[in-house]
């Protein structure tokens, strides 16, 4: 299993980031509100692009790997933390 970094990510109020995260990867907003849009998935034809809205003290785990992107309305900390999902029970 690869080692786990972190980085933070401060945007401001009506900043958009662009981030590729790993699977497995987590986004833990430390303050403020984000917009999460991603990553895209294909569903035969059609792309299916998921949204969420995490506060401060919410947390999300990629469960595929791919480009999301960050909106932080009146500005906001998010700490990305990268790695694999854990297998055969470890």
């Amino acid at each position: 299993m690869e080692a786990e970094q972190a980085k933070r990510l401060k945007l401001g109020a009506g900043e958009t980031l662009r981030v590729y995260l790993a699977a497995g990867s987590a986004l833990l907003v430390t303050a403020g509100r984000v917009d999460v849009r991603g990553p895209c998935a294909w569903l035969a034809e059609t792309l299916l692009v998921q949204e969420r809205t995490l506060h401060a003290e919410q947390h999300w785990l990629a469960d595929a790997a791919g480009w999301i992107e960050l909106s932080a309305p009146q500005g906001a900390r998010v700490m990305a933390i990268t790695g694999e999902l854990p297998t055969n029970g470890q």
